[in-house]
């Protein structure tokens, strides 16, 4: 994925949250772990590819800004993905499982309001199941190489292959604020064959008693996900 130039108008607005602007500052530094990418279903397209990402999500009501780091140097952890799942990433566990190292992608999301809201102040769990899935895609999609083809009808590498998700399961912690800043982590863990792996946390930070953030504020994960991807043409 090519890197990405940070707005003005997205700097602005993640600049008001202390570590949302300490994460896209390091991202900006040359020597950074993280740069910014792309995020490609966001971008308006001439057919309705799409159109949930870049048009109906897209409005500040909604989720007016999204970025994605990608960590600089995967080759390394791409070669040394394991061809199974750990058993661990699958099962339902009290704790969400973590890597060992750090995440793929970090996606930072401006939760808007009235339009992503289920309870008060609170995002919809199906909002959330979709930004796992996006986010989740991306980390895939750092892990393309050049040997990896096209099973369906397209050809290329495995970023430019038809790869469906077959099957997305989240594990609801804790209420999403909204509007707020959320911080999602995502991981590709693994590969056999035509199916891959992957898993996230959406995390926020914490708030005190009385519902204003602290200033030394802790960092809680709210929601964690895994998924199974299949690559078009495959069976499971």
């Amino acid at each position: 994925m090519a890197e990405y130039s940070i707005t003005p108008a997205e700097w602005d607005h993640f600049s008001s949250n202390p570590w949302a602007k300490s994460l896209l500052t390091a991202a900006s530094q040359g020597n950074s772990e993280y740069v910014p990418v792309p995020t490609k279903r966001r971008q308006s397209k001439p057919t309705d590819e799409d159109g949930f990402l870049s048009g109906t999500l897209n409005t500040a009501k909604t989720l007016p800004f999204f970025i994605t780091l990608r960590r600089r140097e995967l080759s390394s952890v791409t070669a040394g993905l394991p061809r199974t799942p750990p058993a661990t990433a699958l099962e339902y566990e009290k704790k969400p499982f973590t890597p060992e190292r750090p995440p793929d992608t970090i996606t930072l999301v401006s939760l808007g309001t009235p339009g992503v809201s289920g309870l008060l102040g609170t995002a919809h769990g199906g909002l959330l199941a979709t930004l796992f899935d996006e986010t989740m895609a991306l980390a895939r999609a750092s892990h393309k190489s050049e040997s990896d083809t096209a099973v369906g009808p397209s050809a290329g590498s495995l970023g430019a292959t038809r790869v469906f998700t077959a099957q997305l399961t989240i594990r609801y912690r804790k209420p999403v604020r909204a509007a707020a800043v959320l911080v999602i982590h995502s991981w590709c863990i693994a590969r056999d064959g035509h199916k891959i792996w992957t898993v996230a946390q959406a995390v926020q930070e914490d708030e005190d008693a009385s519902g204003h953030l602290e200033w030394s504020k802790g960092k809680t994960v709210k929601a964690d996900a895994s998924a199974l991807w299949v690559v078009a043409g495959a069976k499971l």
